[in-house]
Order: structure tokens, then sequence, then C-alpha cells
């Protein structure tokens, strides 16, 4: 009997908590912003993967770049050919996986397409050039532009020590003076029967004056930075090159096709489909020449030495009279003296060369490692999802998205301004989830204010009775 009365007693309790208190606001504000937040996110995640199955396509015209050089009695160059080639290398994917998800009916049915499609454009030749062409060619043009690179390459390893001899040829400080301040403020007391009063409180505030802005001069390492830059003019003023890349003047049929198939709008019929003018083909088959990271760091390859020279004579003379110096301003930075900013300018300069090689040459170095690799996933994956459909949908899935996931990573990598191949926005879903969150805690919330106010109505009258 004492057991049922406890638990009575409990669930009174209870009863007393839902129905006079304002939990139930709470209850209902959190569980509706938690379902929110999954909910829309997930439609967010549906929303972004369905736009990751059609990438944008655009091939090279690579062959008909070779034709032109060849009626002309010209050697296509090798930054042509590694470009060209990686953009069809990788446009030969993303078309095998935009074709994989047309006719299919189920996630694991398009990556079985997926494996079959990339079987063939390895090993079929439906054009010119295969995707186990480029698989080889490309490596052997990225050693062929690194060879190129090579002065390049040389010239920015001294740079390195230019750069260092420049940065430890100042040492600067800027230390920030205080004093300080007693300051008073009223402050006003309530005791336990509501009287208010007021005393007078003391305290200290550290205020500026001023900062002392020290500049140590190494003489040592000004003439070191004079030399080695003057001897790295001289040894490398030959190295300048115009980057050529050679493009289409026209676009195929099936080019054309590709570029239009996948830049279209699912929510609109065919017949509002938008169609490209001349000019549109021509910009989006040649993208791949524009958006490289070579041709856009390529005034860094034609002219590299135009502000380092002018450096160099401005520095032959400063190194002279540059003296070591501290003084006070009112100014928590300052821009140091001429002798200060010419070195200054110069070490960024220096950089100005040193990082874009970084690039280039990283770049290519990132795609050589990466291509066997790729070329290894995908000859696995074709054997796998090609012939064996007991590959689980999970299996097939990891290997799919490795591949896709891969090629954008490397096409990224090399044409940082070409198509948006990376179709899935993080970012979007972020926002999907965070509208559901707030949306569904602010409807919680009046789900909950209303069932507070109709349960605490029928509790009390029925507590009344």
């Amino acid at each position: 009997m004492e057991f049922e009365n406890y638990f009575a007693k409990k669930f009174e309790d209870f009863k007393e908590v839902i129905f006079n208190t304002t939990i139930e606001i709470k209850v209902a504000a959190i569980a509706l912003a938690i379902a929110g937040m999954v909910g829309l996110g997930y439609v967010g995640h549906k929303l972004e993967f369905n736009k990751e199955k059609m990438i944008p396509l655009n091939f090279s015209e690579i062959s008909q770049i070779k034709d032109n050089a060849k009626k002309n009695n010209k050697e296509v160059d090798t930054f042509t050919l590694y470009n060209a080639g990686l953009n069809d290398l990788s446009m030969k994917v993303f078309e095998a996986w935009n074709d994989s998800w047309r006719y299919s009916t189920t996630d694991k049915k398009a990556y079985m397409n997926f494996a079959d499609n990339l079987f063939d454009v390895m090993t079929k030749h439906k054009f010119r050039h295969n995707l186990a062409d480029f698989l080889k060619s490309v490596p052997e043009e990225g050693n062929n532009s690194l060879n190129k690179l090579s002065g390049f390459i040389d010239a920015r390893n001294r740079m390195n020590t230019v750069k260092n001899h420049f940065s430890n040829t100042w040492d600067e400080s800027h230390i920030d003076n205080y004093h300080t301040e007693m300051r008073s403020r009223t402050v006003t007391h309530t005791d336990s029967e509501g009287h208010t009063s007021t005393s007078t409180e003391y305290y200290t505030v550290s205020v500026y004056d001023d900062t002392t802005h020290t500049y140590n001069y190494n003489r040592n390492e000004g003439l070191q930075a004079s030399v080695t830059l003057d001897n790295l003019l001289e040894d490398f003023k030959d190295i300048p090159m115009k980057i050529e890349i050679e493009t289409a003047d026209k676009v195929k049929s099936e080019n054309r096709s590709a570029i239009k198939e996948s830049r279209k709008n699912k929510s609109k019929k065919e017949e509002e489909q938008k169609d490209f003018s001349e000019t549109e083909y021509l910009n989006f088959a040649n993208q791949w020449k524009f958006g490289s990271i070579i041709y856009l760091n390529k005034d860094t390859f034609e002219a590299p030495w135009n502000l380092l020279k002018i450096d160099a004579d401005k520095w032959r003379g400063a190194k002279e009279t540059a003296r070591s110096d501290r003084y006070k301003t009112t100014r928590h930075s300052d821009s140091g003296s001429l002798e200060y900013q010419i070195a200054n300018k110069t070490k960024g300069n220096c950089d100005r060369f040193i990082v874009p090689v970084n690039n280039v040459v990283n770049g290519i170095n990132y795609i050589r490692n990466n291509m066997p690799e790729l070329e290894k996933k995908i000859k696995l994956f074709m054997e796998y999802g090609h012939a064996d459909e007991k590959t689980s949908k999970a299996e097939l899935k990891k290997m799919a998205f490795e591949i896709k996931e891969m090629t954008q990573e490397i096409y990224k990598e090399a044409f940082p301004l070409g198509a948006d191949v990376k179709r899935y926005n993080v970012g979007m879903v972020i926002l999907c989830g965070l509208i559901g969150l707030f949306g569904g805690g602010a409807s919680g919330a009046g789900v909950g204010f209303i069932i507070d106010r109709a349960g605490n109505y029928f509790y009390n009258r029925k507590k009344e009775e």
C-alpha cells in the first residue's frame, strides 16, 4: 500500500511540474528545434547531392589544337599538352559520373554504371584520346613542364636565401608605454529594506602615453642581401619566358552537347533551357587555359625581375646610409626609415616571385604524385563494380566517391578558376540546418505555450472540482 501511495504521490508531483510550470514550452522548443535542424539539414543535403550528380563539362578540343599545329608545321607547347590533357582526363571521369546517374533507378545501380562507364572510356576510343591515354601522357607532360621551369626552380631556391638576408637586415620592436591614473566613481547601494545610499569608489586605469619604436640595422646582413640579389638577377637574367598555351578556335558538336547538357537547369522544361552563343561555347571550351594555375601566374614567368631590379638599385645605395634608430610616437604602428621601407618592400617582392613559382611547381608535383593512385583506384573500381553485382552498395559508394573526389581535387589544384566541378556546398547544408533549428525552436515554443495554457486551465479546473 505504501508502495502504491509513493508512486501516486510522485505522479501528482510530476503533473504539478507539467501543468504548473513552463517546462512544456522548453521541451517543445528543444524537440522541434532538433527535428527542424535534422529535417531541413537532410533536405539541404539531398538538394546539394542532386547538384553533384551533374558536374559541368568542357573539353579542351586537344585534337583540334594538335591538328592546327600540324598544319602550321609547329610543335604543341608542353604547357598546352599538360593542361589540356589534365582537363580532358578530369572531364572524362566527370562525364562517366554524370552519365551513371542519368538512367539509374537506385544509387547502387548508378555506382555500377559509373564503373561500366569508366571501363568504356578507359578501353575504347570513341574519340582520338581515351582516359588511359591521358593517364599516361599527363605525368609525362608534367615532367616536361618541370624541366621547362627548371631555371625558375633554381632561381626560387636562390631567392629564398636573398629573402632571408633581407629578413635579417632589420630587427624591429614596437613597445606601448602607459602610466597609471587614479580615478573615482559614485556607487549606489540598496539595503534589505530598500533604502539606498551612495559611496565613492576609487580605482586605477592604464592610460596610453606613446610607443617606442626600435629599428636595429645589421650591416653585414644588409650587404649580403644586396650582393646575393645582384648576383641572382645577373645569373638568371635570361630565364623570362613567354607562356604560350594554344586553344581551339571552334567548338565541335560533341563538346557543345556536353557543355550544354551538363549545365541544364533541372527545374526547367526542355524548351526553357538556356542555349549559349558561339562566344560562350568557346569560352567554356577554353576555360581550362584561362583558369589554369600557370596562366594565372604568367606575369611571374614572363617578367619576373621588373620590380626586383628597381629594388636592387635602391638598396645598393640605401644599405650605406641605413642606421639603427629608436624614437617615440603617439601611434602604435610606424613605417620606419626610408632604408627600412626599401628593405621591407624588397622582401615582399621576393615573395611575389617565390609564391607563384611554388604554386605552379607544387601543383604539378601533387598531380604527378597522385596520378598513379587515381589510376589504381579506377582500375580496382572497374573490376568490382563492372564484374561483381554482389559488391555491397557501401563498398561501391566508397570507391566511386573516392575517384570522383580525388579527380575534383586534382582538377582544382591545376585549374583554380576553371569549371565549378565541386557542386556540393556544405555551407548550404549548414544554413538549412540552422534555419530548421531556429524555425523549429520558435514553432516549438509557440506549441509549448499553447499546451502550457491549455494544461494549466484544465488542471486547475479539475483541482477546483
